[in-house]
């Protein structure tokens, strides 16, 4: 059975993370903390999936991992 390949479009993801924390920071600055909490949570959320996403590529370009 073949693994089947995910790839992350990193400059999308890049933007997402922050429209999520300019939007967190107007929340704030509004006075909206627990939705400028979660927006801050969904942006932290997408840069681990980011993350993630790098490495497992990175990985995935070596010929013998270790």
């Amino acid at each position: 059975m073949a693994k089947a390949t995910v790839t992350c479009n990193q400059k999308e993801m890049r933007q997402q993370i922050a429209r999520l924390k300019t939007k967190a920071a107007e929340l704030k600055r509004l006075g909206e903390n627990a939705a400028a909490r979660k927006a801050l949570s969904d942006a932290a959320a997408l840069q681990r999936r980011l993350d993630a996403c790098i490495k497992a590529e990175d990985e995935q370009s070596k010929p013998f991992p270790g």
